[in-house]
């Protein structure tokens, strides 16, 4: 059973101005399991390939941050819209509503919650082949997984972002609470009854 997101963030979001550069969120935790460095690998292939886009660096940190935060900071630093939490839930959803994309170079992730989220409101999922996002986004939101060379995924991200402009989010309100809610009380209720 997924993980269900609350029935709040299915509402109307903006649709996407071509005009402006591509806005992308990275919203998870500064941590290892993450694949950060993947990540500022693929950004730094787009912006010399020319790519104009804007960054949102989200997410919860820790006590210690893989070193790579510091460097996508400094070479990312015009392209910077927000770095670190950002506190407010209802602000944190008006940024995902005003971007484009949502990007995961994860390595270790159970649900995919933040993406799943940062999706319902909008963006365009950017994830790898692998984990449970193989279950939760069709073949056109997953670049190819590496694993074992993160030069070769980071190249597949990058290729994959350039190309994501014209796509739209994917549906999941099937994952919302509303939807999920019957199964849920059905299972609880047939564990009640088998105790």
């Amino acid at each position: 059973m997924p993980v269900p997101l609350a029935d709040a963030l299915f509402q109307t979001t903006p649709q996407r101005d071509l005009n402006r550069p591509l806005s992308i969120v990275w919203n998870h935790r500064w941590e290892y399991d993450k694949a950060p460095e993947r990540f500022f690998a693929a950004l730094q292939l787009l912006q010399a390939r020319g790519l104009d886009f804007r960054l949102h660096l989200l997410g919860q940190r820790f006590r210690q941050v893989p070193p790579v935060f510091d460097a996508m900071q400094a070479r990312f630093a015009t392209q910077a819209l927000h770095w670190g939490p950002i506190e407010a839930h209802g602000d944190y959803l008006n940024t995902l509503r005003h971007s484009d994309v949502v990007v995961s170079s994860a390595l270790h992730d159970f649900q995919g919650i933040a993406v799943l989220e940062a999706t319902v409101c909008g963006c365009i999922p950017v994830v790898p082949d692998r984990l449970a996002y193989r279950e939760l986004f069709p073949a056109h939101c997953r670049y190819a997984s590496h694993p074992d060379d993160a030069p070769a995924e980071a190249v597949a991200l990058a290729d994959h972002l350039s190309a994501v402009t014209t796509q739209r989010a994917p549906n999941l309100s099937d994952l919302s609470w509303n939807t999920l809610r019957s199964r849920y009380q059905a299972l609880l209720q047939q564990a009640i009854c088998d105790h």
